[in-house]
């Protein structure tokens, strides 16, 4: 940690060593200066005399306590000058009235009393009354807002089913709609196709006739060929 030659490794300014000396303290409080102002043979010199003084007190009182001894004196204590007749009755009956007095102001107190509980018992009981009314309006409201959530959400939910369903009818339609489109052009297609067939066949039937005549012609003419060429065969073989 370090010594007086070196402070270590302090990083906050402070010192890390412990010094080997202490020095005096002074007094801490008005008591203790008190005592410190007197010496030593006076300090116990008054000690002393407090221990005679209280083991004079203690063997006077057999052994009793200080505040004992002083109950004691208090209870054995009499008046020994006798007191005025007069001035004792008005003492009495001054004692006399004031403990009427204190017995009707302890009732009054009393019956204040009661009435303050009373007041707070029924102010409590009205602020019970006031809890109790705002908890059931609270409770209202909140079955009212919970009835008005539930039939938000019966509402909600009818009308997504009835818009699912129209979706699927939508979508139901549009797919008849479209299936329906195809047969239809299907069936125009095969229409077309089948006029084109028709055509087709009709035009090589005219073909086919037109080259069945055009063969027949070409017969005819072969044959009348062969035949002048025959006449003229003829001619020549009886010219000779």
């Amino acid at each position: 940690m370090g010594n007086y030659s070196n402070n270590g490794p302090s990083f906050s300014g402070m010192r890390t060593w412990k010094p080997f000396y202490f020095p005096k303290r002074g007094p801490k409080s008005w008591f203790q200066q008190l005592k410190a102002e007197f010496r030593r043979e006076d300090r116990e010199r008054a000690a002393q005399r407090r221990m005679r003084r209280l083991a004079k007190l203690q063997a006077k009182s057999g052994g009793k306590s200080k505040s004992a001894v002083k109950g004691e004196r208090r209870q054995l204590y009499r008046p020994t000058k006798p007191m005025d007749p007069a001035k004792l009755a008005q003492r009495q009956a001054e004692k006399t009235r004031n403990e009427r007095i204190n017995e009707l102001m302890r009732g009054v107190r009393g019956e204040i009393a009661r009435k303050k509980k009373r007041e707070a018992r029924d102010v409590l009981a009205a602020k019970k009354a006031i809890k109790a009314e705002e908890r059931a309006i609270i409770r209202e409201e909140r079955a009212r807002d919970k009835e008005w959530l539930l039939t938000r959400r019966i509402h909600e939910k009818s009308r997504r089913e009835e818009e699912r369903e129209r979706k699927n009818n939508e979508k139901s339609r549009r797919k008849a709609e479209d299936a329906r489109r195809k047969a239809e052009d299907a069936r125009r297609k095969a229409e077309k196709a089948r006029r084109k067939a028709e055509k087709e066949q009709k035009e090589r039937i005219r073909v086919r006739k037109a080259l069945a005549r055009q063969a027949t012609i070409e017969r005819v003419k072969a044959r009348q060929r062969r035949l002048q060429r025959l006449l003229r065969d003829i001619k020549l073989k009886s010219r000779k």
